[in-house]
Protein backbone atom coordinates (compact mmCIF):
# COMPACT_ATOMS: atom_id res chain seq x y z
CA UNK A 1 0.00 0.00 0.00
CA UNK A 2 2.97 2.35 -0.19
CA UNK A 3 1.66 4.15 -3.28
CA UNK A 4 -1.65 4.77 -1.55
CA UNK A 5 -0.11 5.68 1.81
CA UNK A 6 2.19 8.26 0.26
CA UNK A 7 -0.50 9.62 -2.06
CA UNK A 8 1.31 8.58 -5.25
CA UNK A 9 -1.68 6.50 -6.41
CA UNK A 10 -4.60 8.88 -5.95
CA UNK A 11 -6.99 6.83 -8.09
CA UNK A 12 -6.69 3.77 -5.84
CA UNK A 13 -6.74 5.98 -2.78
CA UNK A 14 -10.15 7.39 -3.67
CA UNK A 15 -11.47 3.89 -4.41
CA UNK A 16 -10.30 2.65 -1.01
CA UNK A 17 -11.81 5.63 0.79
CA UNK A 18 -15.16 5.20 -0.96
CA UNK A 19 -15.61 1.41 -0.85
CA UNK A 20 -13.72 0.04 2.15
CA UNK A 21 -14.06 0.33 5.91
CA UNK A 22 -10.97 -1.68 6.89
CA UNK A 23 -7.37 -1.83 5.77
CA UNK A 24 -4.52 -4.30 6.20
CA UNK A 25 -0.88 -3.27 6.00
CA UNK A 26 0.88 -4.75 2.97
CA UNK A 27 4.62 -4.35 3.62
CA UNK A 28 5.08 -1.35 5.89
CA UNK A 29 4.76 -3.37 9.12
CA UNK A 30 6.79 -6.41 8.10
CA UNK A 31 9.99 -6.75 10.08
CA UNK A 32 12.36 -6.01 7.20
CA UNK A 33 10.62 -2.65 6.67
CA UNK A 34 9.79 -1.56 10.19
CA UNK A 35 12.76 -3.10 12.08
CA UNK A 36 15.64 -3.35 9.61
CA UNK A 37 18.41 -3.34 12.23
CA UNK A 38 18.53 -4.57 15.80
CA UNK A 39 18.27 -1.20 17.51
CA UNK A 40 16.58 0.75 14.71
CA UNK A 41 12.92 1.03 13.82
CA UNK A 42 11.50 2.83 10.81
CA UNK A 43 7.91 3.80 11.54
CA UNK A 44 7.50 6.35 8.73
CA UNK A 45 5.26 4.34 6.39
CA UNK A 46 3.50 2.46 9.20
CA UNK A 47 2.63 5.76 10.89
CA UNK A 48 1.21 7.09 7.60
CA UNK A 49 -0.75 3.86 7.10
CA UNK A 50 -2.32 4.09 10.56
CA UNK A 51 -3.06 7.80 10.16
CA UNK A 52 -4.76 7.13 6.82
CA UNK A 53 -6.95 4.48 8.44
CA UNK A 54 -7.82 6.73 11.37
CA UNK A 55 -8.52 9.74 9.16
CA UNK A 56 -10.97 7.62 7.17
CA UNK A 57 -12.65 5.84 10.09
CA UNK A 58 -11.31 2.42 9.13
CA UNK A 59 -10.70 -0.74 11.12
CA UNK A 60 -6.91 -1.12 10.93
CA UNK A 61 -5.12 -4.48 10.83
CA UNK A 62 -1.35 -4.67 11.27
CA UNK A 63 0.41 -7.27 9.12
CA UNK A 64 2.52 -9.08 10.20
CA UNK A 65 4.56 -9.39 13.37
CA UNK A 66 6.23 -12.78 12.86
CA UNK A 67 6.99 -14.14 9.41
CA UNK A 68 9.92 -16.15 8.10
CA UNK A 69 9.94 -14.20 4.84
CA UNK A 70 10.87 -10.52 4.67
CA UNK A 71 12.73 -11.04 7.93
CA UNK A 72 15.82 -8.94 8.59
CA UNK A 73 18.86 -11.22 8.79
CA UNK A 74 20.03 -9.85 12.16
CA UNK A 75 16.83 -11.05 13.85
CA UNK A 76 17.87 -14.69 14.24
CA UNK A 77 21.67 -14.63 14.07
CA UNK A 78 24.47 -13.45 16.33
CA UNK A 79 27.42 -11.24 15.40
CA UNK A 80 29.20 -14.30 13.98
CA UNK A 81 26.28 -15.22 11.74
CA UNK A 82 25.25 -18.24 13.81
CA UNK A 83 21.72 -18.93 15.02
CA UNK A 84 20.97 -17.16 18.28
CA UNK A 85 19.99 -19.12 21.37
CA UNK A 86 16.31 -19.69 22.16
CA UNK A 87 16.59 -17.15 25.00
CA UNK A 88 17.97 -14.45 22.70
CA UNK A 89 15.33 -15.09 20.04
CA UNK A 90 12.54 -14.96 22.63
CA UNK A 91 13.83 -11.60 23.88
CA UNK A 92 14.13 -10.24 20.34
CA UNK A 93 10.60 -11.41 19.50
CA UNK A 94 9.24 -9.88 22.69
CA UNK A 95 11.02 -6.56 22.14
CA UNK A 96 9.96 -6.44 18.47
CA UNK A 97 6.31 -7.22 19.17
CA UNK A 98 6.05 -5.01 22.28
CA UNK A 99 7.61 -2.06 20.45
CA UNK A 100 5.38 -2.26 17.39
CA UNK A 101 2.10 -3.26 19.01
CA UNK A 102 2.76 -0.88 21.90
CA UNK A 103 3.27 2.04 19.52
CA UNK A 104 -0.14 1.48 17.93
CA UNK A 105 -2.00 0.27 21.03
CA UNK A 106 -5.67 1.16 20.78
CA UNK A 107 -5.23 2.41 17.21
CA UNK A 108 -4.53 -0.79 15.30
CA UNK A 109 -7.51 -2.96 16.22
CA UNK A 110 -6.21 -6.31 14.95
CA UNK A 111 -2.84 -7.93 14.28
CA UNK A 112 -1.73 -10.75 12.03
CA UNK A 113 0.60 -12.03 14.72
CA UNK A 114 2.07 -15.08 12.99
CA UNK A 115 2.06 -15.51 9.22
CA UNK A 116 2.39 -18.72 7.19
CA UNK A 117 3.87 -21.00 9.86
CA UNK A 118 2.07 -24.10 8.52
CA UNK A 119 2.67 -25.64 5.11
CA UNK A 120 0.13 -27.17 2.77
CA UNK A 121 0.39 -30.69 4.25
CA UNK A 122 -0.50 -29.34 7.71
CA UNK A 123 2.97 -29.61 9.22
CA UNK A 124 5.02 -26.76 10.61
CA UNK A 125 7.14 -24.78 8.18
CA UNK A 126 10.79 -25.39 9.06
CA UNK A 127 11.48 -21.67 9.40
CA UNK A 128 14.27 -20.19 11.46
CA UNK A 129 11.72 -19.51 14.22
CA UNK A 130 10.73 -23.18 14.23
CA UNK A 131 14.34 -24.32 14.00
CA UNK A 132 15.34 -22.35 17.11
CA UNK A 133 12.14 -22.39 19.20
CA UNK A 134 10.05 -25.23 17.82
CA UNK A 135 6.27 -24.89 18.00
CA UNK A 136 6.66 -22.61 21.01
CA UNK A 137 7.25 -19.52 18.87
CA UNK A 138 3.57 -19.34 17.91
CA UNK A 139 1.99 -19.13 21.38
CA UNK A 140 4.86 -16.90 22.53
CA UNK A 141 4.18 -14.42 19.73
CA UNK A 142 0.50 -14.31 20.66
CA UNK A 143 1.39 -13.91 24.34
CA UNK A 144 3.72 -10.98 23.60
CA UNK A 145 1.12 -9.29 21.36
CA UNK A 146 -1.57 -9.68 24.02
CA UNK A 147 0.77 -8.23 26.66
CA UNK A 148 1.37 -5.19 24.47
CA UNK A 149 -2.32 -4.58 23.70
CA UNK A 150 -4.81 -6.74 25.60
CA UNK A 151 -7.74 -5.27 23.65
CA UNK A 152 -6.45 -5.96 20.13
CA UNK A 153 -7.81 -8.83 18.07
CA UNK A 154 -5.01 -11.30 17.32
CA UNK A 155 -4.94 -13.48 14.20
CA UNK A 156 -3.00 -16.29 12.63
CA UNK A 157 -2.71 -15.63 8.86
CA UNK A 158 -2.10 -18.25 6.17
CA UNK A 159 -3.15 -19.42 2.72
CA UNK A 160 -4.07 -22.69 1.00
CA UNK A 161 -5.21 -24.53 4.11
CA UNK A 162 -7.98 -27.09 3.81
Amino acid sequence: NEAQITGADTKSLELVKRHFNSIVAENCMKSSSIHPEENRYNFDLADKFVKFGEDNGMFIIGHCLVWHSQLSRWFCVDKDGKDVSPEVLKQRLRDHIHTIVGRYKGRVKGWDVVNEAIIEDGSYRKSVFYKILGEEFIPLAFQYAHEADPDAELYYNDYGMN
